[in-house]
């Protein structure tokens, strides 16, 4: 069974040895012949004649044998790739070109795939983690919910198809002044995600049997080794969180940071909730508050979906006394396999990115078509005198194909190599740009290559192969024998048509890009330049425990370096506020973000009542149903109209703090400010309702004499020192303002360095293009020189011919970009689709750039001596 193989292998590996055995063994069967024919009674000529008769043609039976023992398919393999070898070692300039051209377009995209990879397809390192889920609800009126963690309680003795539950709660919090992200888990979380200590223990069922029992800790493997220097001896050890000691009892094995895109740094009981969240009494988070997540392990043959289902049906028993707006309606399965699930939401972010990267791709392969074109027609006599003496044309475009695989592999190679350094510089540009402030809680993931990375390499370098060495493989091995033979190469042969199509295209893609990233760095500037409408430069934001807060307050108020105090419900930046539907004037409602904010909230942050009053002290402590309205929500509501005096209902249904609202007198109006997120209008509508300082919960927003950022350090060490573990965080407003638009610079970066590499792509494309095109004119330029042409008359030839492949592109291209930039204005605030400007300089730098790459082969048509061209082509 296996001889037949084993036969080829020998013949595919030891090839002479076979060859030399199978013509002593052709030459013994002709000797016997010839003794036998010689013992019958014939002359040695006539025995010679009749045995090479009888044998048949010794070449033509080797050739059969050969067939028989090989893989020929593999064979002419190694030979395309032996004169493909020899071929490139004549042309290193072409070689170097082609693979520096790929491995740059080819790096763009797979670190765009490490990043996907790492976040989106890579498991976690955990016990067979595809078949855990997080469970999560959505009510009537469309918010998203977690539980309460009275329900985790409840919930995990009813059969839903589970085999194993656990449940956590995310804690941000300072060790030794350093941020820390960690995480509240039931005491079973580690043995069912089935991670084992690296040192020490996990925690167990008995860390989570009553609250404040487990005072007891385990540490991330990062952690450990980054705060800790890896000593085995940190067992035992005691640190502080939030004031609370807790004893450091193991440490995770390495490479597992949670179930979370977000690696966590430590992990805790959760029955140690209520002390390290400053509650005095447990039962204020059993009961009121839904920060509990839930993560369950499929049983073996149960679905998501019959999980879903009998999910959804005990939510509407649970919910079922709750206002009609918040009861349950629908309930979503998370995968948590990896860290961040495939969803469209996440193709939609990955995908603008990939696509912009794959133009960049898509130009470098046109670039390197164009090269092969004129490789191929330099190549033409050669094939032409291949397919006289018989070659097929499918072995030609196969030897072609080759040579164009035999340059992607390294092209491949490189393209990993320029992966890996824009992963390495971008991470620590991330690190070095980010504001300080928030820097500490920067970790980066594991974006080593693995496997599917590989793979992905692998891949792209055989498309890319495909993409730009199959069109010229095709055009080359179609000449007219006869005369690509004696290598007449008129213009029946030059595939001007598609060159000149390869380079509108790649214009197209360049205009494209670089229109986008002009419009996008306009509108970087805008945002950089955006006025939030209140100040940042001197205000600092706390959070601090609940029952440090009394202190806290106490401590600022005998600093003199703080000029005023305030509290809110949400930061002024730190993220989209809330939103809910209110009436006003008639029947209509009008969605509005709100706020729950102290009397000095708008002193301290800078913003002015330009009609009626503020809150007094009264109705803060009170919580009177009294409110402020921005400028833009005066208008909207009352279009022009004195909204002082006037009253506003909520039209959805709340509970809770807002309960005291539902129906508010105005009391005046403020000016306009960012709803909490500097993507959103300042003129967005906003509603303030009052508050008392001393709530629990709030964020205290401090005004300070100075510079900011020393005086959030002093604060810091005095309302340390008045209670102990008592700040969560604390940031300048200035770093959450920088922090939002970071992504936005971030972004428009990128579109920069996408836009010069595309525009680089496409002008070392249009010059090797046009440098050819003289050459192969050189000829016509003689004979128009000899005719009595100038040589500006021959500059305007060629650029004329350029630019109207210019002028095409830019039309095309700047269609497309219409259609995408009015996309990006409808996802970003401070986006002009129309921007005059970033057209005019898209336009300008590419047609200058096309002008430019012209201009200078145009000038080396200008210089033909007319006689010598005539005679070298004569």
């Amino acid at each position: 069974m296996f001889a037949p193989t084993l036969t080829r292998l020998k013949a595919l590996v030891f090839r002479r040895a076979v060859d030399a055995e199978l013509d002593e063994e052709l030459r013994y069967h002709l000797e016997r012949e010839v003794e036998r024919n010689i013992a019958g009674g014939m002359s040695a000529d006539a025995a010679r004649d009749a045995a090479r008769r009888a044998i048949g043609n010794i070449t033509v039976a080797t050739e059969r044998a050969r067939d028989a023992w090989r893989w020929r398919l593999l064979e002419e393999l190694g030979q395309d790739i032996a004169y493909a070898m020899r071929g490139f070692r004549r042309a290193p300039t072409f070689v170097i070109t082609v693979i520096a051209t790929i491995g740059v377009g080819l790096g763009l995209l797979v670190t765009v795939f490490t990043l996907f990879d790492a976040y989106v397809l890579r498991p976690i390192s955990a016990r067979d983690p595809a078949a855990l889920y997080e469970m999560s609800w959505h009510s009537r009126d469309r918010a998203w919910h977690a539980f309460r963690a009275e329900q985790y309680e409840r919930l995990r003795t009813t059969a839903l198809g589970f085999s194993q539950t656990f449940a956590f709660q995310n804690l941000v919090t300072r060790i030794n002044g350093r941020p820390m992200v960690g995480q509240l888990v039931t005491g079973n979380y580690f043995d069912v995600v089935g991670v084992p200590p690296a040192i020490g223990r996990t925690l167990g069922p008995s860390d989570d049997v009553a609250p404040d029992n487990g005072r007891v800790i385990v540490l991330s493997h990062e952690t450990w080794r980054a705060q800790f220097a890896g000593d085995s001896s940190v067992l035992g050890r005691r640190v502080l969180i939030n004031g609370v000691p807790l004893t450091i009892v193991g440490v995770a094995a390495k490479g597992f940071g949670g179930l979370s895109s977000w690696p966590y740094q430590f992990w805790t009981p959760l029955t140690m909730a209520g002390p390290l969240s400053g509650w005095t009494r447990i039962n204020t988070i059993l009961k009121t508050s839904e920060n509990t997540h839930i993560v369950g392990r499929l049983a073996p043959g149960v679905g998501p979906e019959q999980v879903a289902a009998r999910m959804r049906a005990w939510l509407r028993v649970e919910t079922a006394s709750r206002p009609s707006l918040e009861r349950a309606n629908d309930v979503m399965m998370e995968p948590r396999g990896t860290p961040i699930p495939l969803t469209p939401e996440i193709v939609g972010v990955f995908g603008p990115i990939a696509i912009a990267f794959g133009l960049v791709m898509l130009i470098a392969c046109a670039n390197v078509a164009n090269m092969m074109l004129a490789r191929a027609l330099a190549r033409q006599r050669e094939i032409g005198i291949r397919l006289a003496l018989g070659a097929g044309r499918r072995r030609l475009v196969r030897q072609l194909l080759t040579e164009s695989i035999v340059l992607s592999i390294p092209a491949g190679l490189v393209g990993l190599l320029v992966s890996r350094a824009a992963i390495s510089l971008g991470t620590r540009a991330m690190f070095a740009t980010v504001p300080p402030d928030y820097a500490p809680y920067l970790r980066a993931v594991d974006l080593s290559a693995d496997l599917r990375v590989l793979a992905f390499v692998l891949g792209g370098a055989i498309v890319a192969a495909v993409a730009f060495g199959l069109v010229p493989a095709m055009r080359a091995t179609r000449p007219d024998v006869v005369r690509a033979s004696r290598g007449d190469f008129d213009t029946p042969f030059r595939p001007s048509r598609l060159r000149n199509t390869l380079i509108v295209a790649q214009i197209t893609m360049s205009v494209l890009l670089l229109i986008c990233a002009g419009v996008l760095l306009r509108a970087a500037r805008g945002i950089d330049r955006l006025d939030p409408g209140i100040r940042t430069s001197d205000v600092v934001q706390v959070e601090v425990l609940d029952r440090s807060r009394a202190k806290v307050l106490a401590t600022l108020a005998l600093e003199p370096g703080v000029r005023a105090v305030a509290s809110a419900m949400h930061y002024p930046l730190d993220g989209l506020l809330p939103g809910l539907r209110v009436k006003a004037a008639g029947d209509s409602s009008v969605r509005v973000s709100y706020n729950i904010v102290s009397r000095g909230y708008f002193s301290a942050i800078g913003l002015s009542i330009i009609r009626g009053r503020g809150f007094t002290e009264d109705e803060a402590r009170g919580g009177a149903p009294v409110a402020l309205v921005s400028q833009g929500a005066a208008t909207r509501m009352w279009k022009g109209a004195d909204p002082v005096g006037q009253t506003i209902s909520v039209a959805d249904e709340v509970g809770g703090r807002m309960a005291s609202y539902r129906t508010a007198t105005v009391l005046g109006v403020v000016s306009d400010a960012a709803p909490g997120w500097i993507g959103m209008s300042p003129r967005s509508p906003v509603v303030y309702y009052p508050e008392p300082i001393n709530t629990n919960g709030s964020a205290i927003l401090i005004r300070v004499a100075g510079d900011a950022a020393t005086m959030r350090d002093r604060l810091d060490r005095l309302m340390m020192a008045a209670d102990s573990g008592s700040v969560q965080e604390i940031h300048t407003l200035s770093a959450s303002l920088a922090v939002q638009s970071y992504p936005f610079r971030a972004a428009y970066w990128v579109a920069s360095v996408v836009g010069v590499l595309a525009l680089l792509l496409t002008v070392t494309g249009v010059y090797g293009v046009m440098g050819y095109v003289v050459a192969q004119r050189r000829r016509e330029f003689g004979i128009r020189m000899a005719l009595g042409a100038s040589p500006v008359a021959l500059v305007a030839l060629v650029l004329r011919h350029a630019m109207r492949l210019a002028i095409v592109g830019f039309v095309v291209g700047g269609v497309f970009a219409l259609g995408v930039s009015r996309g990006f204005a409808s996802l970003l605030y401070g986006v002009d689709s129309y921007d005059p400007l970033g057209y005019t300089l898209g336009a300008a730098v590419v047609l200058g750039a096309c002008f430019v790459a012209s201009y200078i082969p145009s000038r080396r048509a200008a210089a033909v001596d007319p006689v010598e061209a005539l005679r070298a082509d004569g």
